[in-house]
């Protein structure tokens, strides 16, 4: 009949291209119209983040290795593949991405997370993601879909990233990051030598391809230090929220319930 069926098909990946294990189940009808053919299953467990798993994922999303070079990750991961009719499915193939104790940086929030766990999600109209890390004593979860690359924007598919913080401390590495969403609060960051310890949203949005960034921020401030434009004077211990809403030269910045210390700097 012409059908070929894959039933629990059992490998080892070599330990050059990352090891681990692959399995694969499912048909192909050699008689169906090309994607109507196939239906599989490709599951791999323990398989590390190398150079041969970018150009396999490279292979499928058909974008020069856009979305994997963004995530950054090294580490160990499973993946799961599924081909499916067109007819039956939104879409003909998916990649899910699921890192185990991985660490990744974002180019959309370049801050490097270790004990990665969560998904990463890709069809054919783009990626979802659901990620949580550690940083140092803190902690960051973050959410969102994105196109798979600005030539492979779908219609009314846009990028969007919710990112919650959690007690990461505030240094040039965590600025660095923020500056990337919201540029207009690195000039007065780095001026006010802020050093203690935060909270907080980031959420950031682009409708299409060709948008501005918009981002609307809080950020939940615990026994901060900073020094205040009128010197010498310092605040110290300061505790309350500062949001940060807009877009570019639009943005506003604002504070609320603001309380702590007024400390001389030469006192």
């Amino acid at each position: 009949d012409d059908v070929i069926l894959l039933e629990d098909l059992n490998a080892e990946i070599a330990p050059f291209a990352g090891g681990g294990k692959v399995r694969m189940t499912g048909r192909v009808d050699t008689n169906a119209p090309s994607q109507e053919d196939a239906t599989l299953d490709i599951h791999a467990d323990g398989v590390e983040f190398t150079s041969h798993l970018r150009t396999a994922l490279t292979a499928l999303l058909r974008d020069d290795g856009n979305l994997y070079d963004r995530f950054a990750p090294t580490g160990r991961t499973d993946v799961s593949v599924q081909v499916r009719p067109r007819s039956t499915a939104p879409s003909v193939w998916s990649v899910e991405v699921r890192p185990k104790a991985a660490t990744m940086q974002w180019a959309g929030f370049p801050y490097q997370l270790h004990q990665l766990e969560g998904s990463v999600l890709v069809r054919s109209d783009g990626a979802s993601f659901e990620l949580r890390g550690k940083h140092g004593d803190g902690a960051l979860s973050m959410h969102g879909r994105l196109p798979i690359d600005d030539e492979h924007e779908v219609e009314g598919i846009g990028f969007e990233a919710v990112v919650q913080l959690e007690n990461l401390a505030i240094d040039d590495e965590l600025r660095s990051a923020v500056a990337v969403i919201a540029k207009e609060i690195d000039a007065p960051w780095q001026k006010s030598e802020a050093r203690g310890r935060l909270g907080g949203q980031v959420k950031v949005w682009r409708p299409h391809g060709k948008d501005p960034l918009f981002h609307d921020v809080r950020i939940d401030l615990d026994g901060v230090d900073l020094r205040l434009p009128a010197a010498p004077w310092r605040a110290k211990d300061l505790h309350g929220q500062m949001f940060a809403q807009g877009s570019g030269a639009d943005t506003r910045i604002d504070f609320d319930a603001l309380r702590g210390r007024l400390e001389h700097g030469n006192g």
